[in-house]
């Protein structure tokens, strides 16, 4: 917010004052720090039928600039210290202040009323005392104070527009001013709360911030139009936040991303649970995606494979050792394609029955021994080791053990002893316990 204490308004009139008297008795004076002064120009006031509504408010007017200062006219008020002579920057400045001194003052008197106590309050604490009335009247002013100063100074006199309002491109300018408001005073409110939790949590404390997010909905969803709003969504709302964190380092188009964000969901479950007579809040996070056909149809199988392996713990690792160590790119792609080397070999030997399935089981081990020889031989012994302890979990508790490995679409492995396949990856136990590969 802007607060803007009572000796900054007080300065404000005075100055102005100063100003005039300035005028007044340097007529011919111009300063070279106040580029385009116009040259000043008084006329008798006048009254009643001699008036001239017309009057040109370009022209300085005793009568007028002091009216328009006590009558709240910022317009005029504007007009006139730029017919003083005073620059369109300092002009804008001392005119935006004077549009935000009635949310200022309101503001003060508010937060001054929870100030009671006589250990005094700091600001940010007597604002967390505001209630939910008090804090829409605020933000009713500063939207009024934004719509103003926007029409008659232009979006540079709103506190960082100019990075938001690329943020937010679809909307207008007077919808960002007004969003960037509701943003920061629910973010005091988020702060107020989380603040107090990080001292002593409570369970009510999570049911706040959601009752929080509920009323910032209601906010956005009366500030924005339909359209506005599903705009909003596809670029802020968790679903698309976290879709583009997924999505880091593939080029999606605005279709493509959009096609996607349709299909996908983010869902949080929260409960609270008893240990022992203690309350423990469990929060849980799941994000789904379209099917895979769809997702083949909106990226093309080539893409999609590179999507899947991008999120695939076992070549973020080797992304990472190749970083460090300067590895060549083709001996990365060989090692991550091992686990296909080590689905076909495994599942062939399972249906060679020249072979018992204590032979199927020794070769399937020699088969992993071998691929452990290829890693190393790729990385080098040192990292190769390292590599091999940390990743690759389908090797280590599955081929190793003389289970046939299969490898999926989505770049999951999963394993079984030798003799028959459940048909859904997932529910078998190396899915189940194979950390390295997205789920489908």
């Amino acid at each position: 917010m802007r607060p803007v204490p009572t000796i900054l308004a007080l300065s404000i009139a005075a100055n102005l004052g100063l100003a005039v008297v300035w005028t007044f008795t340097n007529p011919a004076r111009t300063s070279s720090s106040l580029p385009a002064a116009r040259p000043v120009t008084t006329r008798p006031e006048k009254t009643g039928a001699d008036a001239d509504a017309n009057d040109n408010p370009a022209v300085f007017e005793p009568a007028r600039f002091a009216g328009a200062f006590n009558a709240g006219n910022a317009a005029v008020l504007f007009a006139q210290l730029k017919a003083l002579g005073v620059s369109d920057t300092r002009a804008g400045d001392i005119t935006n202040r004077f549009i935000w001194l009635k949310y200022d003052t309101r503001r003060r008197e508010l937060l001054g009323l929870k100030n009671t106590d006589p250990s005094a309050l700091t600001e940010r604490e007597a604002a967390a005392q505001l209630t939910a009335a008090e804090r829409r009247e605020l933000r009713d002013l500063a939207n009024q104070a934004s719509r103003e100063s926007l029409a008659i100074l232009g979006a540079a006199t709103v506190d960082g527009i100019e990075l938001i309002s690329k943020r937010y491109s679809f909307l207008p300018p007077e919808k960002v001013a007004q969003l960037q408001y509701l943003q920061r005073d629910y973010a005091e409110m988020r702060d107020a709360i989380t603040g107090e939790s990080a001292r002593f949590p409570l369970p009510s404390d999570a049911k706040q911030l959601k009752i929080l997010d509920e009323e910032f909905r209601k906010d956005i969803t009366g500030l924005f139009t339909p359209e506005e709003l599903d705009y909003y969504d596809m670029h802020f709302s968790e679903t698309a936040t976290k879709l583009r964190h997924v999505f880091t380092g593939i080029d999606l188009t605005d279709a493509e991303f959009r096609a996607i964000y349709e299909g996908s969901a983010f869902t949080i479950t929260e409960r609270d649970s008893s240990d022992n007579g203690r309350t423990m809040h469990m929060r849980s996070e799941r994000m789904t995606y379209p099917s895979r056909q769809t997702m083949s149809a909106i990226l093309g199988e080539e893409r999609l494979a590179d999507f899947y392996r991008a999120k695939d713990l076992d070549y973020q690792g080797l992304l990472a050792a190749a970083d460090r160590f300067h590895l060549p790119s083709g001996n990365i792609n060989n090692v991550y394609d091992l686990r296909l080397t080590a689905a076909s070999e495994s599942q062939r030997i399972e249906a060679d029955s020249t072979l018992t399935l204590a032979e199927k089981k020794q070769a399937i081990q020699d088969l992993a021994n071998s691929i452990k020889g290829q890693v190393r031989e790729q990385l080098g012994d040192e990292v190769g080791d390292v590599y091999l302890q940390k990743y690759m979990y389908w090797l280590r508790g599955g081929l190793s053990d003389g289970h046939v490995v299969r490898a999926w679409w989505n770049g999951a492995v999963d394993w079984h002893p030798v003799g028959g396949w459940p048909d859904d990856p997932e529910t078998s136990k190396g899915s189940k316990n194979n950390k390295t590969s997205p789920k489908r």
